[in-house]
């Protein structure tokens, strides 16, 4: 039991010392039965495989294990001697290049739907042209009193109903001409405000949060429109007994941390719309499958399946991209992030003087359920100097606090994880420290979550995604 091992099970080697392993290091393994691992380390001599340690603080650990047997001079096994390299990492590392590459492909599926959706449109409206175009001789030159002349007009109104169709599908796959203007959507969102009230009806509330110095974007105004529409019609279905429809603007700077987890994201200054209703939420499976073409949840006859796919495709034609964030029982935000025009970026030289002010020494407990953000949250802090408890989920928060004897100064929690809240967790860790001070972190924002009870007003809130410098700034706004 080396230094290497105190460092990584936070044991000393005297706490070890004729303890039985299993009895300081609970395993879970990754392949291999522990039978199956004693079966081959007696035959073969040695045993090599993965497995999961608890270290003394309530951690988890992966690590890279090696056993060799040990045998006396008549060579019968008489013990063993084990290698243990933590890949923890390692492991950190390839399950965010999975989600990566998750994305990138889901992204060239997407593409190659809509490339193969824009093609079938483009012959199908070559077909609607005469279709259309002999209808409407046939309206002109008869008159109206003629036994045929009903059935022309019939024949124009599903003619015009099937153009409708291919305008959204070339929409999905982003071969629309766009008109793109400079625009404050803050302004769109306010006039289209009362046709919306109209379409989703009066048993939904609408409820807009406008920042006040948005930035103006490069849209074109119509199709803005069509996603907002879009979003409000899906917000409807969500809550056939009624509900609340809220629309929120910010402005966000996405940073290369962001990018480099997010595909096809630049880096830069974005303009956020979001769009959330209180429906029922949508579970992961239909998320992964939200934005394809023609996929849709509703009866076959309420629903063609284009409505969020067409979302989809004028936001990409616009350099934006959009995500979804969902949890059961919690309703469902649409985000759509549309690149700013003409705001201008800090220089190198004043974010480096500004970043090195936001260092500090405090304790900081990390409880995020998702393994790419809480690894970047906990680097980011650990490299400007912090103390990070790392934790991911609210029971395992709970036992790292209560096994950490100093002092904690912050809690930087998720607010919707399994079995418990963010907020129920920080009451739970304010019992023994009165004094710990929060940070909300949640994909959701601060109104919605208000409104469920989660996140009071004035507490401190960091709305994902979010860039590396607010997150710092934020710390040191609620330490200080």
């Amino acid at each position: 039991w080396n230094r290497a091992a105190e460092r990584i099970y936070g044991w000393r080697a005297d706490e070890v010392m004729d303890q039985r392993p299993s009895s300081i290091l609970p395993t879970q393994m990754i392949g291999d039965t522990i039978e199956e691992s004693e079966r081959k380390l007696l035959s073969e001599g040695q045993w090599q495989g993965e497995v999961i340690h608890t270290c003394k603080d309530g951690t988890e650990r992966y690590i890279l294990s090696t056993v060799t047997l040990l045998k006396d001079v008549d060579g019968n096994p008489n013990g063993a001697v084990a290698v243990n390299r933590d890949i923890t990492a390692q492991k950190q590392l390839e399950r965010e290049n999975e989600a990566l590459t998750r994305q990138y492909h889901q992204a060239q599926k997407m593409e190659s739907m809509g490339r193969l959706a824009g093609g079938i449109a483009h012959d199908f409206n070559n077909l609607l042209v005469p279709i259309i175009g002999y209808a409407e001789l046939g309206l002109m030159t008869l008159p109206t009193d003629n036994e045929i002349y009903e059935n022309f007009e019939r024949i124009n109104h599903a003619a015009g109903r099937a153009a409708d169709l291919t305008r959204q599908i070339l929409a999905v796959s982003r071969r629309q001409v766009l008109e793109m203007q400079t625009l404050n959507l803050n302004d769109i969102i306010r006039d289209f405000q009362q046709m919306l009230r109209r379409i989703i009806g009066e048993d939904i509330e609408i409820e807009t949060h406008l920042a006040a110095d948005i930035w103006p974007s490069r849209a074109d105004k119509g199709q803005f429109e069509q996603v907002l529409l879009n979003l409000a019609v899906n917000a409807r279905d969500a809550m056939p007994q009624g509900g609340r429809l809220t629309i929120e603007t910010a402005n966000v700077l996405l940073d290369e941390a962001y990018a480099t987890t997010h595909a096809e994201t630049e880096p830069g200054p974005y303009v956020i719309v979001g769009v959330t209703d209180t429906g029922q939420g949508i579970t992961p499976e239909t998320q992964q499958h939200i934005f394809e073409p023609f996929f849709t949840t509703k009866e076959q006859s309420r629903g063609t399946g284009l409505g969020l796919a067409t979302v989809y495709g004028i936001v990409k034609q616009h350099q934006g991209h959009i995500w979804v964030y969902s949890e059961l029982g919690m309703g469902t935000t649409f985000k759509i992030y549309l690149p700013a025009a003409d705001v201008p970026s800090p220089t190198g030289d004043s974010q480096q003087a500004g970043t090195t002010s936001l260092r500090g020494t405090e304790t900081v407990l990390v409880v995020e359920d998702e393994a790419a953000v809480r690894r970047l949250v906990c680097d980011t802090l650990i490299t400007h100097d912090y103390y990070v408890l790392e934790a991911a989920g609210p029971e395992q928060g709970l036992a790292l606090a209560g096994a950490f004897g100093a002092e904690i100064d912050l809690l930087l929690t998720d607010v919707i994880m399994p079995k418990m809240n963010g907020r129920t967790l920080y009451e739970r860790l304010l019992t023994k420290r009165p004094d710990l001070k929060v940070i909300y972190m949640s994909g959701y924002t601060d109104n919605i979550l208000g409104h469920h009870g989660l996140v009071d007003d004035g507490t401190a809130f960091l709305q994902k995604p979010f860039a590396i410098r607010r997150l710092l700034e934020m710390v040191r706004q609620v330490l200080e």
